[in-house]
């Protein structure tokens, strides 16, 4: 029997300790073995405990999104933490959804455990049970709940309770992700004393959890703070993905020892690294990623270069300025003047150089449906993207954009996507406009049928195809400067459709909208010069409209 030291002791453990601290020395777990051990956090959970109490501190509900490796602790991590806030917090409300029954059963059988493996003293009564998952409510005093449910059904889970503290666990995975996890979440009162876990290796760059992540980093680029924090949780924090060297093993290769240069890595690591590349191939960067766009951008049969993808995502920049052109009318002259806005749909990278020639792709969307609209100013001289332009506005004010920015950029050559909605605004841009260097296709198996070359570039199969592979090999020898992360992003989610290779696209949930308007102003680049004389030396120049 416990002395009455000790059990003041545990009273004011339970009444005072932090979780590492409660955690530590009285919640138990498996090890490798199966040898039950002290739950300690290792050097990747407190990465995630650091976030947790940093929001605990400022008074904040706690929301956190955790992408991570393989094999890292996580689950572990948040079932214990859901397991303490059962123990030892009268009236708390928890509840994990996983994708799986199998894993839900895995995830509760941790509780369970934890439960069982508690000092006699302090191990509340109980009840358990559940329908579909696992289910055990704490006796009074503490009336505390905790759930393991599957997310098989998305419109039942959760529904009717009000709920504390939730682990979406692999929540890409689920069967509809964004139903179950916002079902889940209209559960949590937005209360300091809650807290949501979102937790999953990165499967694709796309996806409602893909989203989350993204939207936290780019507020976090902004100097914000995300209503869901992102925390991305490295391979090489976990201690044990390290190995010794083998037996007639060969030394590490110069791509290997600048691969430990850039992340701060032991000879082992990098000799336990190889192992995994050999294992999973290209696929090793998903399940072992070193960073957080690493994860998602090599998810899937990428359509671009990896490598490619890697230079582009370490040379993006911010823009110099933001917003987009308003229209004046003077004399009877339409004129734009650009106007700053930092949450503008016009990236301003470069402003134009007097001696240097540019194009503009152009890809147009009808303004109400999912895709967007993108403008792309590529400096044919300098090889770089000096402007770019995305969003859902209107197709007329869109043209407008892409017009304005001509004119600012020594009259570019525009090349406007002519099919669908571009058959109408490619005759505007022409004609209404009165902006005649406009790209025309020249190519005799395209204008045969007619008398004159037409305006803009017909998109179909075939001719999408073509475009692309031009824009991969120009994109691939990294011989472009692509500085805007909202292209690099559609990069990393472009990937092939098929298996054999001759379809390539967004990714389920993502977009290409400027993938493409990059592919035209590629097109562009080997036209803009001639094109420019031809409309220089036929026919005067025009007013602005």
């Amino acid at each position: 029997m416990s002395s009455n030291r000790e059990l003041r002791e545990l009273g004011e453990m339970v009444a005072t300790a932090s979780f590492p601290k409660y955690s530590q020395a009285l919640i138990k777990i498996e090890d490798e073995g199966g040898a039950l051990v002290p739950f300690k956090l290792n050097e990747a959970q407190r990465v995630v405990w650091s976030e947790v109490t940093r929001q605990q501190e400022q008074g904040r509900p706690v929301r956190v999104a955790i992408c991570k490796g393989r094999q890292q602790g996580m689950s572990t991590l948040l079932q214990m933490y859901l397991a303490w806030k059962m123990f030892t917090t009268p009236g708390a409300r928890c509840l994990t959804v996983s994708h799986t029954l199998a894993s839900v059963h895995s995830l509760y059988d941790k509780v369970e455990r934890a439960w069982s493996e508690l000092p006699e003293v302090l191990r509340p009564e109980r009840d358990t049970g559940g329908e579909r998952g696992r289910r055990m409510r704490m006796a009074d005093p503490l009336r505390s709940f905790y759930r393991a449910d599957s997310a098989h059904d998305p419109e039942s889970v959760g529904r009717g309770m009000t709920l504390h503290h939730v682990h979406l666990s692999e929540a890409p995975q689920f069967r509809q992700p964004e139903e179950t996890a916002q079902a889940v979440l209209a559960t949590v009162p937005d209360h300091p004393d809650t807290s949501v876990f979102i937790e999953s290796t990165a499967k694709g760059a796309s996806g409602w959890f893909y989203e989350v992540f993204l939207e936290g980093m780019n507020a976090l680029s902004r100097g914000e703070e995300p209503e869901i924090m992102p925390v991305f949780v490295p391979w090489y924090l976990t201690e044990r993905y390290t190995r010794s060297k083998r037996s007639g093993e060969p030394d590490l290769t110069p791509a290997e020892l600048e691969f430990q240069k850039k992340y701060n890595l032991t000879e082992g690591q990098v000799r336990w690294y190889r192992d995994q590349r050999t294992r999973y191939g290209d696929r090793v960067t998903e399940e072992y990623p070193s960073e957080w766009r690493e994860a998602f951008l090599s998810s899937g049969m990428s359509f671009f270069d990896r490598e490619a993808l890697a230079h582009y995502r370490d040379n993006r920049r911010e823009p110099l300025k933001r917003g987009r052109y308003r229209t004046t009318k003077r004399d009877g002259k339409t004129r734009g003047a650009f106007q700053q806005d930092w949450q503008g749909p016009t990236h301003i990278f470069a402003d134009p150089d007097k001696d240097h020639s540019y194009v503009i792709g152009v890809d147009f969307a009808s303004g109400r449906a999912r895709d967007h609209s993108s403008i792309i100013v590529l400096d044919k001289d300098a090889r770089s993207i000096c402007a770019t332009h995305r969003s859902k506005m209107m197709p007329e004010d869109v043209l407008a954009e892409a017009v304005f920015l001509g004119h600012a950029y020594n009259r570019a050559l525009i090349v406007p996507e002519r099919s669908g909605i571009g058959v109408t605004l490619v005759d505007r841009l022409v004609h209404d406009w009165g902006y005649q260097n406009t790209y025309r296709e020249t190519d005799p198996s395209k204008v045969r049928f007619h008398k004159a070359a037409r305006f803009g570039w017909a998109t179909s199969n075939s001719t999408k195809a073509w475009l692309l592979e031009e824009m991969a090999m120009i994109v691939n020898k990294k011989s472009i400067e692509i500085p805007d992360t909202r292209i690099i992003e559609e990069m990393g989610t472009f990937v092939y459709l098929d298996d054999e290779g001759k379809l390539a696209g967004a990714g389920e949930g993502a977009y290409d909208d400027m993938v493409m308007g990059m592919a035209f102003a590629i097109r562009g680049l080997s036209a803009a010069a001639p094109m420019q004389r031809f409309i220089d030396r036929k026919r005067p120049k025009r007013p602005e409209r």
